[in-house]
């Protein structure tokens, strides 16, 4: 059931194993998850023994070891003609501690999902200036011509109050343009 694949991956981030064996015992029965846990854990043990196991959250770690090492040093834009006034601006929008923090997320992200997209968005009810939001990989569907990227269309989903019905918005940017569509549709 989907409560029990939410809790074993609760437990799993909290790395509780005296749940997720009794969460095993549970489920011993259940065929769909019988062998993946048994792939991944191996056979369950016999009686009331106990054994301690040890989860290493090594996909995050190379994840944010690949960004690290690509954004160890903060990059910092600056005008090569040298115009203050410029520069100035510059230092306001992408030269700040905060913009540093996002392009980090966003290469931990890109090293695990193979990429991410930014899209400069400006929202005065949450900042003077315009920021770059980084949106993952697998929010996006790109569209290229002659291997250059033409489009992309960013995709969430809303909730509409009905459990049966999903809304989803999508923002299609092309150049000097963003359309938005809204459609109602089921999970499937």
């Amino acid at each position: 059931p989907p409560v029990l694949e939410v809790r074993g991956e609760v437990y799993m981030r909290r790395a509780d194993f005296d749940a997720l064996n009794e969460r095993q015992r549970e489920q011993v029965n259940a065929n769909r998850y019988k062998r993946a846990w048994r792939a991944f854990w191996s056979q369950p043990e016999p009686g009331p023994s106990n054994p301690k196991r040890l989860h290493v959250p090594v996909a995050a770690d190379l994840g944010r070891v690949a960004a690290q090492s690509l954004f160890a040093e903060p990059i910092v834009v600056t005008d090569p003609d040298g115009n203050a006034k410029l520069q100035t601006i510059i230092d306001d929008l992408v030269n700040t501690d905060d913009a540093h923090s996002r392009r980090l997320s966003a290469a931990e992200s890109a090293s695990m999902l193979s990429g991410v997209y930014g899209r400069i968005v400006w929202d005065r009810s949450v900042g003077d200036n315009p920021w770059i939001d980084w949106v993952d990989a697998d929010r996006a569907i790109p569209t290229f011509r002659w291997g250059h990227l033409v489009a992309v269309t960013f995709w969430s989903e809303l909730d509409s109050g009905d459990s049966n019905v999903i809304l989803r918005w999508l923002q299609h940017y092309t150049a000097g343009r963003i359309d938005h569509a809204l459609y109602a549709g089921t999970a499937d």
